[in-house]
């Protein structure tokens, strides 16, 4: 398999990269580690988001205020620059 972003090759394994096998596109190590994932970070406990201390952030208390619904999701890694140029390509 070749890698979505790069086209260099994909050995498949089990570990991380598995992750980034939505529709069979997958994604070599070498774009995986331009991603700066929350492991061991501060973030929302809401959403996942990048914070200073892990509390909910501006848009999940703002959600819980409107709608009684509070989804839980949790991101792997920031949607930073980078991250958008890169989903912005598949």
């Amino acid at each position: 398999m070749r890698c979505v972003w790069c086209g260099n090759d994909v050995t498949a394994d089990s570990g991380i990269s598995s992750l980034f096998l939505w529709n069979s596109r997958p994604i070599c190590r070498q774009c995986q580690q331009l991603f700066h994932s929350l492991e061991n970070e501060s973030i929302c406990p809401g959403c996942g988001r990048l914070m200073e201390n892990a509390t909910l952030c501006y848009d999940c208390i703002r959600w819980k205020e409107v709608d009684s619904y509070f989804p839980v999701n949790q991101a792997l890694y920031v949607y930073d620059e980078q991250a958008k140029r890169i989903y912005g390509t598949i």
